[in-house]
């Protein structure tokens, strides 16, 4: 249910009662220790719209990059720039599927030009949707009514922070630390660490707990961040594919998506759905059954890797976002007195 409540503010309501704190803390330490010993695996549900930002996505057929891709260890912004992706740092996440082809998604901030990337393959404009399942023990009858929260999500009214870097620094902490508590999400450290970003000089720093609470909630409020799918690393051993549709049944999989549980979110535009999920017997048999009119293509998918929040690219002073990351972004955020010395409260 912690893809349905945000476990740092939000009573899970369970049988009508709301579980107590002793148990959700339980239940959460538990959860840390199962995901550090490999049992399950976690993903941050993130959604963008909200904050004016969109998603381009879409899968290019070229068996020489689905190779290079593959054969390497492990994907980076810079690396994927060597090999031709445009704007590497807006990229979110990157796919190798059958048939030499390659799934990748960017996302567009508001003001950045995307007319490079649709030259890239078949990409349409759309969003990455979160999977958020709200029943407790959901059943392949309740396929409809876990579809629901799609159309709710999409219709989500759209914010302006005061402070927008403060979202976007929050968004690539809990992309890279799912389960963090606020104390350590106010650690520049580990803001640092979400981007791979390496100083020298001394960064004990943390953001204010006024600032940072105060944004927490109203990103929440909003499906925005807070959100985790927890899913066992068994499933892991299920193929993993890419389900492309038309949107007439994107209710239909997203809630087909929720009912399973195998991944975080759903990429949605008028003219395109995509899941990236794993398959089982379950999933085929409902495919054929309920979305069968509508299922493009169902491919196998034989690596994934998703980026976190790229926030180091936008300019807190000049309120521009950029295509490459700004200069001295730590003295951009002491500028705008974001930071100061071990302030933060709160688990």
């Amino acid at each position: 249910l912690i893809s349905c409540y945000d476990f740092r503010v939000d009573e899970i309501i369970i049988d009508g009662k709301p579980l107590p704190k002793t148990t959700r803390y339980w239940f959460l330490e538990k959860l840390k220790e199962m995901a550090s010993n490999g049992v399950v695996y976690l993903r941050h549900l993130s959604y963008l719209k909200p904050l004016g930002i969109r998603v381009v996505f879409g899968v290019k057929s070229d068996p020489v990059l689905a190779r290079t891709i593959l054969s390497v260890k492990e994907l980076s912004n810079e690396l994927v720039e060597q090999i031709g992706f445009p704007h590497p740092y807006l990229l979110n996440s990157v796919s190798v599927l059958g048939g030499g082809r390659v799934f990748a998604s960017w996302i567009i901030p508001p003001g950045i030009d995307p007319d490079p990337i649709m030259d890239w393959g078949e990409v349409v404009v759309g969003d990455k949707v979160p999977i958020m399942t709200c029943l407790p023990e959901p059943r392949l009858e309740d396929i409809n009514r876990l579809g629901s929260p799609l159309r709710e999500l999409l219709e989500v009214e759209p914010i302006k922070p005061r402070t927008p870097v403060l979202p976007y620094v929050l968004l690539a902490v809990l992309d890279k630390y799912e389960l963090i508590t606020f104390k350590e999400m106010a650690k520049l450290t580990n803001i640092l660490k979400a981007r791979d970003i390496l100083l020298s000089e001394d960064v004990s720093d943390e953001l204010k707990w006024k600032y940072l609470r105060k944004y927490y909630l109203l990103l929440s409020s909003r499906k925005i961040l807070g959100r985790v799918r927890v899913t066992p690393k068994v499933h892991l051993n299920y193929p993993r594919v890419a389900l492309i549709s038309e949107p007439e049944c994107a209710r239909e999989i997203y809630g087909l998506m929720a009912l399973k549980g195998y991944t975080g979110h759903i990429y949605y535009s008028d003219e395109l759905i995509v899941a990236n999920t794993f398959i089982d017997g379950d999933i085929q048999e409902i495919l054929k059954s309920i979305i069968g009119k509508c299922l493009h293509d169902t491919l196998i998918r034989y690596r994934t890797s998703v980026f976190p929040f790229p926030y180091e690219l936008y300019d807190p002073i000049e309120n521009r976002w950029h295509t490459r990351p700004v200069e001295g972004f730590v003295k951009l955020l002491k500028k705008i007195r974001l930071l100061s010395k071990h302030e933060a409260q709160g688990a």
